[in-house]
């Protein structure tokens, strides 16, 4: 199995299910996958609790790797019947009715948020999470930590983006680099990630509320 799928497939279901397991019954839920990805993690979400129903969106189509993942990773054909993924545009609403959903998480996704958006999703998360429900949000790392640039696998230093100026920081993750290297593509890949960071930290996230 690929490392980064299996990496996937394992710790986000687990870290996930072992947060909500004792207040959601797993077997009987709806469940919510905001910025899915290609689908990974609503995956086994799927296919471990076949009576409850799984939903996935993101703003890029990659989940159309979801059934090739199921054949060459888990030997399977099937894409099973109660998964079900949707791409939208930055900031849309979703696509729900109101309250439907026992538990939404959303794995390292809201540092990518735009921040003019901020407030708009996630009300309209509140929105279609049911009144018992839960919201669970992971970022690693927040920007305003050791690796927060996400640069990490290239620029190993703790806090370099905090300490370098943002031309030596471009030109140190460059180096000697030419834009027809297939590494520099990957590089320019990893820079407008970093560029695009909203810088969110955990207040901002707690206090913001659900608009009326």
């Amino acid at each position: 199995m690929n490392k980064g799928f299996l990496n996937r497939y394992r710790t986000i279901y687990t870290n996930v299910k072992n947060r909500l397991e004792s207040h959601i019954d797993l077997d009987n839920a709806a469940g919510l996958d905001f910025g899915c990805g290609d689908g990974t993690s609503l995956l086994r979400f799927a296919l471990e609790h076949p009576e409850s129903r799984f939903y996935g969106v993101d703003i890029d189509d990659t989940f159309h790797r979801i059934p090739q993942n199921l054949k060459v990773e888990l030997d399977c054909d099937d894409v099973p019947k109660n998964l079900s993924v949707a791409q939208i545009e930055p900031g849309a609403k979703l696509d729900f009715d109101d309250n439907i959903f026992d538990f939404i998480y959303s794995w390292s996704v809201f540092e990518h948020v735009n921040r003019d958006l901020m407030k708009e999703v996630i009300s309209d998360i509140h929105r279609v999470l049911n009144a018992r429900g839960f919201l669970f949000l992971q970022i690693n790392p927040l920007f305003f930590s050791a690796r927060g640039a996400h640069l990490y696998n290239i620029l190993p230093e703790p806090w370099v983006h905090l300490i370098e100026q943002h031309d030596n920081l471009e030109a140190r993750l460059f180096g000697s680099l030419k834009p027809t290297d297939r590494e520099y593509i990957k590089r320019q890949r990893m820079w407008r990630q970093y560029e695009t960071l909203n810088r969110v930290t955990v207040d901002e996230l707690v206090d913001t509320k659900r608009t009326p």
